[in-house]
């Protein structure tokens, strides 16, 4: 959303329009939001959508943090389900790259006890797989991300799919 804020008309780039150009950027702002929240009425079937899915992951990279928390908050109630679905496991697969730690580990909580059921699925063994390269801890016992990215680690508990 920044960046769309960032873009300016050239006639609003002098000084003596910074005001008007403040106005502008939050009415543009509050317009954004308000789209947003009605984007997230239907969030669960969006992801459940090729370009839907798309969508969402598109807008996820480049929300802030506040909006990326809003779209997780709806998301991880139906987190399961979306890790086996044809295009809600990329949405996972998503968050586990760019979300917070936070929300990493609220994913894995929902995996922990289904890892071997998830990986039998088509789809869901790819959100392992995604974990397992961002470096979630997926064993026993174990809620925090590993201690390094450290291929040697990742490789050894790689799932084929």
């Amino acid at each position: 959303m920044e960046a769309i804020l960032e873009a300016q008309p050239k006639f609003l780039n002098s000084n003596n329009n910074s005001l008007l150009i403040l106005s502008v950027k939050k009415t543009f702002k509050v317009l954004l939001i308000s789209l947003f929240i009605d984007v997230l009425a239907n969030l669960l079937e969006a992801c459940k959508d090729q370009n839907g899915s798309r969508i969402i992951q598109q807008y996820f990279e480049k929300a802030d943090r506040e909006e990326k928390e809003r779209i997780f908050q709806q998301i991880i109630a139906h987190g399961y389900s979306l890790m086996a679905d044809m295009f809600g496991n990329y949405v996972i697969q998503k968050i586990l790259e760019l979300g917070t730690i936070q929300q990493k580990l609220k994913i894995y909580e929902i995996m922990k006890g289904k890892i071997f059921m998830l990986s039998q699925h088509t789809y869901s063994c790819r959100v392992i797989q995604k974990a397992l390269e961002v470096g979630i801890c997926l064993r026993k016992n174990c809620a925090s991300p590993l201690p390094n990215r450290n291929s040697r680690i990742t490789d050894q508990y790689k799932m084929k799919c």
